[in-house]
Order: C-alpha cells, then sequence, then structure tokens
C-alpha cells in the first residue's frame, strides 16, 4: 500500500510540475479507483461520509486496512471437524 500511495503521490507531483495540479477530492477519487476489491471497506467508509474525507485520513485507513488483512493472513487455518454418525445401527450384540 504504501508503495501505490507513494506512486500516487509522484504522479500528483509531476501533474502540479506541468501545471495542471488537481484538487485534494479528486486526489481521494484517483486512491479509491485504484484500490482492489479487498479494500471495500475503506470504499465504503469514504463514500458514506457527507463531507470527503481529508487525503491524510485516507492514507490512514488505507494502511490501517492493509495491516488488518496482513493479520487475518497470518492467522493459522481454523481447526476442521470430521464427524461420522451412523443412523439405524446397532451397535450392541447379544
Amino acid at each position: 500500500m504504501r508503495a501505490f500511495l507513494l506512486k500516487v503521490q509522484e504522479i500528483l507531483n509531476t501533474l502540479a510540475s506541468v501545471g495542471s495540479p488537481i484538487s485534494p477530492q479528486e486526489n481521494v477519487d484517483a486512491l479509491i479507483e485504484g484500490l482492489p476489491r479487498g479494500y471495500s471497506l475503506v470504499i465504503s467508509i469514504n463514500e458514506s461520509k457527507l463531507e470527503p474525507l481529508p487525503i491524510a485520513e485516507v492514507e490512514a485507513l488505507l494502511l490501517a486496512h492493509e495491516a488488518q488483512l496482513r493479520k487475518f493472513d497470518e492467522l493459522p487455518d481454523p481447526p476442521s471437524v470430521n464427524l461420522t454418525h451412523t443412523y439405524g445401527a446397532n451397535t450392541h450384540s447379544a
């Protein structure tokens, strides 16, 4: 995510240097549009706000979400249980 944010910042700096800066809202929109599906929660949070989030807050949300995704990736697989049940079988012998 940090690399993605740095790349976006590099593009913004290039645009500003040639006289075509973009607004903070356009910056947020560009970040959001470039996100993969795993960041849908961050997208939803951003879209649910009446006022646009500042770019610094969006970046913080993205980094926090990435850290959370990494935690989930590091968790071991949950244990599985195999149950066998027979119906109508008489297990008692005479």
